[in-house]
């Protein structure tokens, strides 16, 4: 059995992704109409790449067996760093946050011009938010960001996932 690790895992899953993904849209681009006589005779589609219907749809059914318990085996690989897969993706979240508020404050107006009576009037603005103090827990947040994605990274290295990659390798031809 050829096993991979982590890193390698969702690259193949990404690929099989892919060509579900190309089934579904070959699928969703063919004529269904077609004489009953041409499909009967198993005549094959340009746009399936010179393959019956029945082959694509075995093909397609093929895959997402794989896919499904593909991510089962990544699943259970993760289980000792899935507290950690969740804080990074609540830092995503964070980050997100804070990165909106940065760029409201960033263009914010701090003069507000209007007119009263016929008198044009200026007001200075005084900011709800501290830019400072937001930018500080951003690149808190990203420094955070930085190292859980690294500890993901080396755990993704060096840890392997129980399931024959040859099978994936070998329908991808």
């Amino acid at each position: 059995m050829n096993k991979t690790n982590l890193g390698n895992a969702f690259r193949l899953r990404n690929k099989l992704k892919a060509s579900i993904k190309q089934i579904t849209e070959q699928m969703e681009s063919l004529r269904y109409a077609y004489a009953v006589d041409e499909l009967e005779k198993g005549n094959t589609f340009r746009e399936l790449d010179g393959l019956t219907v029945k082959e694509v749809l075995e093909k397609f059914t093929k895959l997402s067996d794989i896919l499904c318990s593909f991510n089962k085996s990544i699943d259970k690989a993760n289980l000792n760093i899935k507290e950690t897969l969740i804080s990074l993706e609540t830092l995503k979240a964070k980050i997100s946050f804070y990165a909106s508020m940065l760029t409201k404050i960033r263009n914010s107006e701090l003069v507000s011009k209007f007119t009263v009576n016929g008198e044009r009037k200026t007001e200075i603005l005084t900011p709800v938010l501290n830019q400072k103090e937001i930018l500080e827990i951003y690149n808190s947040c990203l420094d955070e960001k930085d190292n859980l994605e690294q500890e993901i990274g080396d755990y993704n290295a060096k840890t392997m996932v129980d399931f024959d990659t040859n099978i994936i390798k070998e329908i991808l031809k």
